[in-house]
């Protein structure tokens, strides 16, 4: 169980990173903002991942848990998967901004725990559904409730291990300009702030129809060079 002392120490760690990306700038992003068209390359390594196995689109989400923008875009993340289940997969990042959300980083630390014991999706939904509690006694209640290990379950909540592994998610972050949650990055390309399920589903659908594009060639759709008239010959 994580006591006062341990939450003061987990909260300790990040917290000069996490202020100073986050200077200046709101903790969480409700209204929907694409930075650029650039693609960015982000690491997969050591990410949970749900979805297709060979996707064409993926989907890589950096979240504070507690962030309730956060929770209804991860929340419609999981219905978008259902819509494309053989072409898109989800991955997850951690991004607690602690210096304003009590226990972003508690939130955290359990979903990794419960990674540990290859259950980190389960405990996802439970961590950030409408009416989540998020506190020290209710993290060991959704765990059990996943049905996680609780004696191993409680000695990772005293561990190092998930705190070095949210520390990585944040180095990754801030290489990737990473200022505000939610933020996500859709085949590479950065998109800040709450999507809805339609805004995620246009979103797919463009990534879909560029992909095809690209295979099909530059020239694919063009109207063939004297082909104008054609049809209107042919009446």
């Amino acid at each position: 169980m994580l006591t006062a002392s341990k939450r003061r120490q987990l909260a300790a760690i990040p917290l000069g990173l996490l202020c100073a990306l986050a200077l200046g700038l709101p903790a969480c992003a409700e209204t929907p903002k694409s930075d650029d068209d650039a693609r960015y390359e982000v690491d997969l390594r050591g990410a949970p991942l749900k979805g297709a196995s060979d996707p064409k689109v993926v989907l890589v989400e950096f979240i504070d848990i507690e962030c309730p923008y956060c929770a209804v875009t991860a929340r419609n993340a999981q219905t978008l998967l259902g819509r494309y289940p053989d072409v898109l997969a989800i991955a997850f990042r951690h991004y607690p901004l602690s210096s304003v959300h009590e226990y972003a980083l508690g939130a955290a630390v359990a979903a990794e725990c419960a990674d540990a014991q290859s259950l980190f999706w389960p405990m996802l939904e439970r961590l950030v559904a409408p009416d989540a509690r998020l506190h020290s006694a209710a993290l060991l209640e959704h765990a059990e409730a996943t049905g996680l290990d609780m004696e191993a379950f409680t000695a990772c909540l005293d561990s190092q291990a998930p705190l070095d592994e949210i520390a990585r998610d944040q180095a990754l972050a801030a290489e990737l300009g990473v200022r505000a949650t939610p933020t996500m990055f859709l085949n590479g390309r950065r998109l800040v702030g709450m999507r809805t399920v339609d805004e995620f589903t246009s979103l797919v659908e463009e990534e879909l129809a560029r992909l095809s594009q690209e295979i099909a060639g530059p020239d694919a759709g063009e109207t063939p060079p004297g082909a104008e008239g054609m049809a209107s010959a042919s009446d």
